[in-house]
């Protein structure tokens, strides 16, 4: 009896386990195609902002379905913030969104995506104006960005920090070290998105080599 009162037991609680836990089924698929399509609007969009307008109401969709996910708020900041160079003024309402949503995933899991979240807020905070305008802050950056390394030193950490050191720090030394880095890493398998990256930053590679 004492076995047959066990067995149920433990059915119910993998069902009410399984249960709980069916929303937090985010696949890699979906992050992927997120990826990827942030860096091909990025690389290869002629009409970069309706593009971006269309992955953002994408990962809208997808914070709603899974709220609990940190990857969610990612993307959406990053798509909100890639979004903000092709906007002029308009830009401003991207950035202190995106700024939220990242700060938001960091809460969730500081080291989803590999650390994106870290990564991005490095990339806003050199790259919108400083106060009045907006936040732009290369310490706080640079301090993003050391924390993203820290989670992983892969092909994204090592390329952005080095175009951060290159283009803020006029550090073209170890910047070219840090993109050359990145170049290192093998394509990531699932991720097409590596190939457009390392030919941008091959391009500022030899941007810098020929200055020198």
């Amino acid at each position: 009896m004492k076995n047959h009162i066990k067995t149920i037991f433990v059915f119910a609680f993998l069902f009410i386990t399984s249960f709980a836990f069916a929303g937090t089924n985010l696949s890699n698929d979906k992050i992927s195609d997120f990826r990827y399509r942030v860096t091909a609007i990025e690389v290869e969009s002629k009409n970069p902002v309706s593009d971006f307008d269309k992955l953002i109401t994408d990962t809208e969709k997808l914070i709603e379905e899974y709220p609990d996910r940190a990857e969610p708020y990612i993307w959406n900041g990053i798509a909100l913030s890639a979004q903000a160079k092709h906007k002029g003024i308009k830009a401003l309402s991207n950035v202190k969104k995106a700024r939220n949503l990242l700060e938001k995933a960091i809460s969730i899991d500081s080291s989803a995506s590999d650390g994106a979240a870290y990564n991005a807020l490095g990339m806003l905070y050199y790259k919108v104006p400083a106060w009045p305008v907006a936040f732009g802050d290369n310490d706080r950056a640079e301090d993003y960005f050391k924390k993203a390394l820290l989670v992983s030193s892969n092909l994204d950490t090592n390329y952005r920090y080095g175009e951060f050191l290159i283009e803020e720090k006029n550090d073209n030394k170890n910047g070219l070290q840090y993109l050359e880095k990145a170049l290192s890493f093998n394509n990531r398998p699932g991720r097409p998105e590596d190939v457009l990256k390392k030919s941008e930053i091959k391009k500022l590679i030899s941007k810098i080599k020929e200055v020198k």
